[in-house]
């Protein structure tokens, strides 16, 4: 998350990437190393790469240029410039959400709210669409109760450290205190806005668990490959981590704020794809490692 105050007395809030994928960038940006040092030349394995290496250094130039301008591209992925970031900017006059670049070169237009004197009322509400927890919404009440609202998509949920420097931020700029709430629903559907706590420590540790979970085929993979395992232990490990990786998927549906139920759909995808990354990254850094 960044934020910096503009002129006359403005505010620009930059909505951040989650944390999560921040993990997951890096965690490639690592796989992607591992293969440079990994790539069979003269002969399969790590040691017939370095001997290659030590024999003619003009390889590296040439490994470099292969692979310097990937691993520059996912760390800049991981920590963007502030001009790669979606803004939301805070004036007198006006809230302006203003998309992230690749957004606004497909055509995605500016969105605004102008703002006069006579609007009361300004809420910072969790979600970007209704019984989402991730994202949040600018919404401007005036009179007649009358609600201009400006919707920020984000993966990750709003941390209680993003909610008190926006709603500083928006207050100072707007002159007109920005209330935290959120949405919730009866038992006949009508909408009833309460109070909102922001996303504890709890929450960023679930992001981190749902990329290690991602992760989870690639890195087992490759601890198994590297170790040397039999084709019976692989075979065992790789089930043992997607029975685990079920079974918190399992939990996040079932105790989640949305108590969603867990398909069995889901579950046989799960079964696909987790099966073919990690066959797929298996036999890739076998390979790779087959001669030593």
């Amino acid at each position: 998350m960044a934020s910096s105050p503009g002129t006359d007395a403005s505010f620009v809030y930059y909505v951040p990437i989650p944390h999560s994928i921040q993990i997951f960038l890096l965690i490639f940006t690592g796989i992607l190393l591992a293969i440079f040092f990994g790539i069979p030349l003269h002969q399969f394995g790590l040691m017939g790469t370095v001997r290659s290496f030590s024999t003619n250094l003009g390889l590296w130039l040439i490994m470099a240029a292969m692979f310097m301008p990937l691993l520059v591209w996912f760390i800049c992925l991981a920590y963007p410039p502030k001009s790669w970031l979606a803004r939301l900017e805070f004036g007198r006059n006006c809230i302006r959400l203003v998309p992230k670049p690749p957004l606004r070169w497909i055509g995605e237009p500016t969105r605004e709210i102008p703002i006069d004197p006579s609007f009361d009322e300004l809420f910072l509400c969790a979600g970007s669409v209704d019984r989402s927890p991730y994202g949040f919404r600018v919404i401007v009440r005036g009179p007649n109760h009358h609600i201009h609202e400006l919707k920020v998509g984000s993966g990750a949920r709003m941390t209680e450290r993003q909610s008190k420097i926006l709603s500083n931020g928006a207050a100072t700029a707007t002159g007109v205190p920005l209330q935290l709430i959120s949405r919730k629903f009866d038992g006949t559907g009508l909408p009833r806005d309460v109070p909102w706590t922001p996303a504890q420590r709890s929450n960023l540790l679930r992001g981190l668990g749902k990329a290690a979970l991602a992760t989870s085929p690639f890195i087992s993979g490759i601890a198994v490959a590297v170790l040397r395992a039999s084709w019976p232990a692989a075979v065992g490990t790789g089930l043992a981590i997607w029975l685990i990786q079920s079974v918190y998927l399992y939990i996040d549906a079932r105790f989640s704020r949305e108590q969603r139920e867990f398909p069995t759909l889901l579950w046989l995808s799960t079964l696909i794809t987790f099966s073919a990354c990690y066959a797929a990254t298996f036999a890739f850094v076998s390979y790779l490692f087959g001669s030593q």
